[in-house]
C-alpha cells in the first residue's frame, strides 16, 4: 500500500444525486446474508497468472465492424467512449461528430443525441458513457458536467460537478448509489531538471455534487523536462504508466499500472483487498523506444520528425514497461486487466481476475483493441488500423452466463441487473 494514500472519508452523509430517479439499483437487503455465507479471504492475495487461456473466449469473426477502412458509411475521428444501451443498441461519443450517435447492433444509425456546445443537452468532450435500462449517463470533461438522457424522452437534466482540483476527469457510481469523481492526470508537478510524477485523487461527492472527501490517491503519469529550441519544455515520459480503475459493485478497483497490483476500496473509502499478480517486469529496450518514436512521429509533419526524434531521445527513459493499460469489470463480477504493449498500451491480451481470488487464465482478442464496454454476451471495442482508421467492433462472448463469480462481501452486489 506504499503507493496508495488513503484518507478519511464521508461518514453517514447520503448521496442524493439522482437517487430519486431510480435509474440504478441500490444495495439489496439480501446482501448481508449472502456476504455472511462467503469464506473470509486475506487482505492481500498473491495470485499466479497462468499462460493458458481462460475456459471461455470470443467468437470470430466479429458480430459487427463499423467505420473501418472497408466501410463506406460511418466514419470515426476520435472515439472517446461507447456503451451498450438496452439490449438492442449502442452509443458512440466521437470527437469529430456533432452529438452522440446511437446505432442498432447491426450498425444502423438510429438517431443522434444532442449537438456540440455547452448548453443543456449539448456536449463538448463526452469522455464517459454508461447506461441502465432506458437511462444513459454522459460525463462531459470539458464542462465537468453529468447529463441524463432517456431512451424515449431524450435529455432530462444535467449537473455540474464542483471540485477544488485542477480538472474533474470523470465520475463513477457505486451500486449503493454513492457517487465519486477523479481528477484528470495532467503530467505531474513541474520540477526543473527532474522527472516528476503526478497523482490521481478519487473523491466522494456530497449531495450537492461537490468534491467532499478524498478516499484514495493513485500514482499517475511521469513528465520529463527537456530543452526545445533553448527553452524548457515538459513532455510525457515514454511508456509512462497511467492510473486506471473500474467500478466493481460497491467497490472501486484501481491500479497505478507500473506494479502488478490491483487495490480495492469500498464505497466508504475503506481498503478491503490487494491483489498482487505474479508477473515478471519487462524492460524498456531499444525496440520499444523505436516503436514509441515511430508511433508519435507519424502524427506530425515529415519535416519536423527529425527534430522530434532528437527531443525524445534526450528524455530519460523508464527502466520498465507498465504492467497494465486498463481495467474493466464485467456483469458477471470478473475484472479484466489489459496487458500493456508498446507503443501506447493497447494489446490483445487480458488477464481475467475472479473476485473470489483466482486468475483462471488469459483472454485474447482477435487484434489489439480498447474495450469500451462489456456485456454478459458481447463486448464493445475500438480498434485502430495501421493507417489510423478507427473501427467500432462488437464481439460475441462465449461463456456460461449462469455461473456468476462470488465477490468480496464488502463489494456486493457486484453489478447491476443483467443487460446486453
Amino acid at each position: 500500500m506504499n503507493q496508495y494514500r488513503r484518507s478519511a472519508v464521508l461518514g453517514a452523509a447520503g448521496f442524493a444525486l439522482a437517487c430519486s430517479l431510480g435509474v440504478w439499483p441500490t444495495l439489496a437487503s439480501g446482501n448481508a446474508e449472502a456476504a455472511a455465507a462467503l469464506p473470509a479471504l486475506p487482505d492481500t492475495l498473491r495470485l499466479p497468472v497462468p499462460s493458458a487461456p481462460v475456459g471461455w473466449g470470443l467468437a470470430h469473426p466479429p458480430l459487427l465492424g463499423l467505420g473501418g477502412a472497408e466501410d463506406d458509411g460511418e466514419t470515426f475521428f476520435e472515439i472517446l467512449a461507447a456503451t451498450f444501451w438496452k439490449d438492442t443498441a449502442f452509443v458512440v461519443a466521437d470527437r469529430g461528430a456533432e452529438g452522440l450517435r446511437v446505432f442498432s447492433l447491426d450498425g444502423t444509425l438510429l438517431r443522434t443525441i444532442g449537438r456540440r456546445g455547452d448548453g443543456p443537452g449539448e456536449f463538448q468532450k463526452p469522455v464517459q458513457l454508461w447506461s441502465h435500462g432506458d437511462s444513459l449517463w454522459v460525463f462531459d470533461e470539458r464542462g465537468s458536467r453529468l447529463s441524463l438522457v432517456h431512451w424515449t424522452a431524450g435529455f432530462l437534466d444535467d449537473w455540474t460537478i464542483h471540485g477544488s482540483m485542477k480538472l474533474t476527469g470523470g465520475v463513477g457510481r457505486f451500486a449503493s448509489g454513492r457517487w465519486f469523481a477523479f481528477r484528470t492526470p495532467w503530467g505531474g508537478q513541474m520540477v526543473r531538471g527532474a522527472r516528476s510524477r503526478d497523482t490521481v485523487p478519487f473523491v466522494l461527492l456530497d449531495e450537492h455534487r461537490s468534491w467532499a472527501r478524498e478516499f484514495v490517491r493513485v500514482p499517475g503519469m511521469y513528465t520529463s523536462q527537456v530543452a526545445v529550441d533553448g527553452r524548457r519544455a515538459y513532455r510525457p515520459t515514454p511508456f509512462t504508466p497511467r492510473a486506471s480503475h473500474a467500478v466493481w459493485g460497491n467497490c472501486v478497483a484501481v491500479s497505478a499500472g507500473d506494479t502488478p497490483v490491483v487495490e480495492v476500496f469500498d464505497h466508504e473509502g475503506r481498503h478491503v483487498r490487494s491483489y498482487v499478480l505474479e508477473l515478471d517486469p519487462r524492460p524498456v529496450d531499444d525496440a520499444a523506444m523505436e516503436a514509441w518514436i515511430d508511433f508519435f512521429a507519424s502524427n506530425i509533419p515529415a519535416e519536423q520528425r527529425s527534430a522530434y526524434r532528437a527531443v525524445v531521445e534526450r528524455i530519460p527513459r523508464l527502466q520498465e514497461l507498465p504492467f497494465f493499460a486498463d481495467i474493466r469489470a464485467d456483469p458477471l463480477g470478473a475484472l479484466w486487466l489489459q496487458i500493456y504493449e508498446p507503443p501506447f498500451g493497447d494489446s490483445d491480451t487480458w488477464i481475467i481476475l475472479d473476485p473470489a481470488g483466482t486468475v483462471p487464465g488469459r483472454l485474447r482478442t482477435p487484434e489489439p483493441m480498447r474495450i469500451l464496454d462489456i456485456g454478459e454476451r458481447r463486448i464493445l471495442g475500438r480498434t485502430v488500423s495501421g493507417l489510423g482508421v478507427e473501427e467500432v467492433v462488437i464481439l460475441e462472448l462465449e461463456r456460461d452466463t449462469e455461473e456468476r463469480a462470488r465477490g468480496i462481501p464488502q463489494c456486493l452486489p457486484l453489478t447491476p441487473p443483467p443487460r446486453s
